[in-house]
């Protein structure tokens, strides 16, 4: 069986419809899918994108459970390739150590969020409690830290 066959079957599944049904709502939907085993979520993600148009964010437990998922998903679709949101450190809660890789992954991710309606995000929550700064909000901090700068200066 290939995946185009599989992805087949699932996407006749009732539960699958029913979720791509709630998914395409115009109310604003959150759903959590539990006591699956395996790689039955990526399956199930993968049938729903297909009947779906809308953006999916994948929340999972941690770095390398994402991973595992994100791997899954790329194997299943092949023409819609899903996006990682990693941290930006190198290790949780070492601040001071970014790296610059998962910096550049993570503007990729926020500029095609901006750019597509259907992207497929998956990702974990030490990534996405990192707070982002619009440019304005930057800039007013890097003009307030540049007076404090020329004031202390001057004093």
């Amino acid at each position: 069986m290939d995946r185009n066959q599989l992805l087949g079957y699932y996407t006749s599944r009732p539960l699958v419809v029913s979720i791509a049904a709630k998914l395409q709502e115009p109310v604003a939907n959150h759903l959590q899918i539990g006591g699956l085993a395996g790689s039955a979520d990526a399956i199930i993600l993968a049938a729903v994108t297909s009947l779906t148009t809308n953006s999916h964010l994948v929340i999972l437990n941690d770095r390398e459970e994402a991973a595992y998922f994100l791997n899954n998903i790329e194997n299943l679709l092949a023409n819609n390739h899903p996006l990682f949101f990693p941290s930006s450190y190198k290790r949780t809660f070492q601040l001071d150590d970014s790296d610059n890789a998962s910096i550049l992954s993570r503007a990729e991710v926020l500029s095609r969020l901006n750019k597509s309606s259907s992207v497929i995000v998956v990702t974990y929550p030490e990534a996405i409690t990192e707070k982002l700064l619009r440019e304005k909000i930057w800039s007013k901090i890097l003009i307030t830290s540049c007076r404090r700068k020329i004031i202390d200066q001057i004093s």
